[in-house]
Formats: structure tokens, C-alpha cells, sequence
């Protein structure tokens, strides 16, 4: 007697009224002798044990759920390994909530729609009691026919002594068997041969299609009912056999399922989620990540700025279907880094009127105040200011954020090093008196007098000094100009620089002689000075005649104020 297969059952733990299901099957057909014995097997107990106990008569029947997604790649190298071992294994593949597994196993319910609605529970579960009636035939009742067997036996040996006799062979028959009589197109289905005693066979599977192999297997492309015929020939004798093949469409029932995982469930704000869509039978999908944002691609990101807990939906849909989903995403707040204040000025020593720029070197800061040392300040990041005024000022930084504050503060020094104001310089007094080169010589001996001056800046720019040169012009005993001169020069210093500065410019410098101050223009002019540069050959003539009188009168030229200007300098 042929030993009696077991009923393997590999199922999650998120389906119990299904496994259930299985169960009250396998009761009838442990009642009926039609298996051994049924055994249920979680996931990690099919996985390490299965395989060394499997046999090549034994049954497998998966319940396709959403637990048995989670560990598709270790279910399918399991069954990989049993199928490489036994060929002729019957692996049944029963779909709850997800997908077949793998095309070459039969798949139940026929009509491949997930069990998932309450209503619809009972009639699946009746088709897939018919099929697995078919899976595991119910073995012959020897006692019922026993009273048939003397019968039988004389007609055997009846027919064995009467074959000899007779001058062709009618003892066979065409038989086979299929592994589904209903399927998904494009669906395959396996035929096996049982016929008795043919030499022969042909196939034909209804649609166009034929085939002379003893056990052929078939694709059926389109959904329809297709009749399959096999003839089985011997010696001129022919035998045939039927079956009805029906082949729906394979999925616009098939309803989408949301599904969705993400690369990270908490994480601190600022954080970004990466989400992988595992939905099945959808085509369109509408995320909405539970902080005022959306997307309708495939795999989307979302950054979470804020902390707190998000409510991420994924509606997946198909023709008008549609099925939702929600993960949470939990974000916290790590505390702000503490702001550190830093920034360089463009320059730390200048001359008035001068304008620095402060660049912004601080860390962490979210705001600013700056302090610039003379009574104004700046909330800008990188501000620029104007000193007009001489002297050392504390510049001070101030960074801000929600941990804190941190300040820094740099000397920046005006005028040290920079311009010296404008300033006057009174040379009121000193009076150069200037004689003639021969104090003997009457104003009836000599015709004119001519000074000429002579301003320089010296010493490396650090005094002014004005030369002046005294010429007089004798008369010949006629009266007549004639051809004698005398000269005499002195030079004067009229300006000394302080130290650390040199001369610049020089404005407004005034002369006068005999009293009578002289001005361009003038039949006796005096140019004043430009406001930069050397001071050169500025002349004052005036006329020494006019009697013995005034031969005695003391020749004098007075400077009246100026005004300097300095620049730095060592």
C-alpha cells in the first residue's frame, strides 16, 4: 500500500480564520485516507526544517499574506530547493492579500482574486476545496466494491483467455490528468498522460494548437473555454479524452493594495525620509507626509523640518479603486549648538573720514548686534561703518540663537595713524628787515629796491622756509639807471612739523613790506601762495625813491597767518 503524503501548511501569523480554513479541508481529508497528516508550519519553522523533511509525495500549500511578503526571498529559495529535489512536488499557492510567489505552482482561487472580503470568504474557499479534491483524489473503497471483485477477476481471466484469441488489441484507453482547469491568462498548464497501453498520442488543445508528446504542457494566451482532446492510438485503434480548460483575465479585478516602508521611523529635525512604494495591482499613488506636503511620485523624499509625529498616508489606486495606507514618522528637536561670535574688519587702522567693513565669521547665529564704539550699532550680518572721529574704539559682536548668545570685541584705532586735522599757524612777528647791500649809498644813488622771495618745503617735508633776496640798482652821476646791483638773502623758518607727521599743503600765506600789504593784480603785487607743492619766486617790488628821508627807514617784510596741513608720517 502507497504511503500517504503529508499536507504541509505554510502560513503567517496575520491570517488565523484562513488558517483555520485549511484546516477543516485537511480534517477531510485525513478522514477520507487521503493524506497522512496535517501540519502547519510558521514561516521561520518552514524555512529551517522543511526541506529536510519534505517527500516527493507530500503536499505544500502557502497562505499568501502580507507576512509571507516580508520573506518572499526566503519562502522562494525553499521551494526552489524541494522543486530541484522532487520535480514532481505540488506546491498550491493560495492568495489571501498578496501575489502568487512563483508562476509554475498551481495557483488558487482560480479566478486569482485575493481573499480579503468577509462576504466573499466562503464561496473562495469552496472553489479551493474542489481543486485540492482534485490535488489529492480520494483513494478506491475496496470494501464497497469487494462483492464486485469474484465478478471481475472471471471476466479478467475471461478476457486474458479470450485475447489470445481475438486478432487486435482493444485493452486500452486515453486518460489524463491536468494540473488546473482553470486559470489567469496567459496561464500553463501541465497535462499528464495516463492513458493504458497506447502507442500514440495526439493533443489537441482548442485553440489552434496541437501536439504529439506524451505529456505535453500548453500556455493559453487569451482568456476563453477551451476543450481538450487527447487521442491515444494502437494498431489502428484510437481512444479519446476530454477536458474543459476555462481561462479568465488575469487582472482587472484584482484590487490595489497599499503598501509602503521607509528608510528611517525616527530621526531628529532637520531629517530626510526616504520612501519605498511596495504597493501591488496600482498604477497611480497620492502621498500626503502629515506636514503640509504631498507627492504623486513612485518613491518619494520628504524632509521634516519641524519635530513631531507626522501621519504619512499612501493612497494607491487602479480604475476608480483606490486603498490607503498610514506609517508614522516620529521627528524630534536636538538642542541648537551654541553660537560662537567671530568677524574681521577690513582694516584695524585707518584715517578719517574712514569706512570699515565687518565680515561675519560667527557660527550657529541666527542674529546680531554689533557695537561699534562710538555710540552707534547694527543688527545687519556684515555691516560697514563711517569714523569721523579721532581715537580708539571697542568693536563688539554679538551672536545669537536659541541656546544663547556669545560675544567678541576688537580695537579698531582712527587717527594714531591716520590724517591730522587742518590747523592755523600764526607767523604774526617775524619780521625780516632787510637793508640794502650798502648802507652808504643815498636814495639819490639808487633807483629801486626788489625783494624777491623764495618758500620751499624741506627736511623731508617736514619744515617750510622762506628765503629772502634784497636787490637794489645804484643811479650814474647823471641821474641815469645804470648797471650796479647789490644783493643780500636770509632765510627764515617759518614751520616745523610735530612728529610723526609731514607737510602736505600750505594755504593762505600772507606778506607785507614797508606795512603795505601786496596782493596780484597790483602794480606792486604779492601772489599768495598755492595750496600745494613747493613755493617758489614770489616777488614784491616797490620804489625806494623819494628823498634822504627815507634812505634812513628801516626795510622791513611781514608774514601774516597761514595754514598748514599734515599727513601721516614717520
Amino acid at each position: 500500500m502507497a504511503t500517504l503524503p503529508f499536507f504541509y501548511c505554510i502560513h503567517g501569523a496575520d491570517a488565523p480564520q484562513h488558517l483555520g480554513k485549511i484546516q477543516q479541508i485537511s480534517q477531510k481529508f485525513k478522514q477520507e485516507q487521503r493524506i497522512n497528516d496535517f501540519i502547519p508550519l510558521t514561516i521561520e519553522d518552514a524555512v529551517s526544517s522543511l526541506a529536510g523533511r519534505f517527500r516527493k509525495n507530500d503536499l505544500i500549500v502557502l497562505l499568501l499574506t502580507h507576512e509571507l511578503e516580508t520573506k518572499r526571498m526566503e519562502i522562494t529559495a525553499l521551494l526552489s530547493q524541494i522543486k530541484n529535489k522532487f520535480p514532481e512536488s505540488i506546491i498550491v499557492e493560495i492568495i489571501i492579500d498578496n501575489i502568487p510567489f512563483v508562476n509554475d505552482h498551481i495557483t488558487l482561487p482560480m479566478d486569482l482574486k485575493p481573499i480579503r472580503n468577509a462576504q466573499d470568504m466562503d464561496g473562495a474557499w469552496k472553489g479551493i476545496e474542489e481543486s485540492l479534491n482534485q490535488i489529492l483524489p480520494k483513494p478506491l473503497d475496496w470494501k464497497k466494491y469487494l462483492k464486485f471483485a469474484i465478478p471481475v477477476i472471471v471476466a479478467l481471466v475471461a478476457l486474458l483467455i479470450w485475447k489470445p484469441w481475438q486478432g487486435k488489441s482493444d485493452d486500452f484507453r486515453a486518460a489524463f490528468i491536468v494540473d488546473t482547469t482553470q486559470c489567469a491568462a496567459p496561464c500553463t498548464v501541465n497535462f499528464k498522460n495516463t492513458s493504458s497501453n497506447a502507442s500514440s498520442y495526439a493533443w489537441n488543445f482548442g485553440d489552434g494548437s496541437v501536439s504529439s508528446e506524451k505529456d505535453p504542457s500548453h500556455i493559453f494566451e487569451r482568456a476563453g473555454t477551451y476543450t481538450v482532446k487527447l487521442v491515444a492510438s494502437k494498431e489502428g485503434n484510437q481512444q479519446e479524452e476530454t477536458v474543459e480548460i476555462k481561462v479568465v483575465e488575469a487582472t482587472p479585478d484584482l484590487k490595489p493594495k497599499a503598501a509602503f516602508s521607509s528608510n528611517k521611523t525616527t530621526c531628529e529635525a532637520p531629517c530626510t525620509v526616504v520612501f519605498t512604494n511596495s504597493s501591488e495591482n496600482a498604477d497611480k499613488y497620492r502621498w500626503d507626509f502629515g506636514n503640509g506636503t504631498s507627492s504623486e511620485e513612485v518613491n518619494p523624499t520628504c524632509t521634516f523640518n519641524n519635530s513631531g509625529n507626522f501621519k504619512v498616508k499612501l493612497t494607491a489606486s487602479r480604475n476608480d479603486q483606490e486603498d490607503a495606507i498610514t506609517h508614522e514618522i516620529v521627528v524630534g528637536h536636538s538642542p541648537a549648538p551654541a553660537p560662537v561670535a567671530g568677524f574681521t574688519p577690513s582694516k584695524t587702522n585707518c584715517m578719517i573720514p574712514c569706512t570699515i567693513t565687518f565680515t561675519n565669521q560667527s557660527q550657529n547665529g541666527t542674529s546680531y548686534r554689533w557695537d561699534f564704539g562710538d555710540g552707534t550699532s547694527s543688527a545687519e550680518a556684515s555691516p560697514s561703518h563711517q569714523y569721523s572721529t579721532l581715537g580708539q574704539y571697542q568693536v563688539r559682536l554679538v551672536a545669537i540663537n536659541s541656546a544663547g548668545q556669545h560675544d567678541i570685541a576688537r580695537t579698531i584705532t582712527v587717527g594714531a595713524t591716520a590724517n591730522v586735522p587742518s590747523f592755523q599757524v600764526s607767523t604774526s612777528g617775524n619780521d625780516a628787515s632787510i637793508a640794502t647791500g650798502d648802507d652808504e649809498i643815498d636814495s639819490d644813488d639808487w633807483t629801486s629796491v626788489e625783494l624777491s622771495y623764495s618758500v620751499r618745503i624741506v627736511n623731508s617735508r617736514r619744515e617750510i622756509q622762506l628765503t629772502v633776496d634784497w636787490y637794489s640798482q645804484e643811479r650814474n652821476s647823471n641821474k641815469s639807471k645804470g648797471n650796479t646791483r647789490y644783493k643780500s638773502s636770509k632765510t627764515f623758518t617759518l614751520f616745523t612739523a610735530p612728529p610723526g607727521s609731514v607737510i602736505d599743503e600750505v594755504q593762505g600765506l600772507v606778506l607785507s613790506a614797508n606795512g603795505e600789504q601786496y596782493y596780484s593784480g597790483e602794480a606792486h603785487g604779492f601772489k599768495t601762495f598755492p595750496s600745494t607743492g613747493s613755493l617758489r619766486n614770489i616777488r614784491v617790488k616797490f620804489d625806494a625813491a623819494g628823498g634822504h628821508d627815507r634812505q634812513q627807514q628801516a626795510l622791513t617784510a611781514t608774514l601774516g597767518a597761514f595754514s598748514v596741513i599734515l599727513k601721516a608720517g614717520s
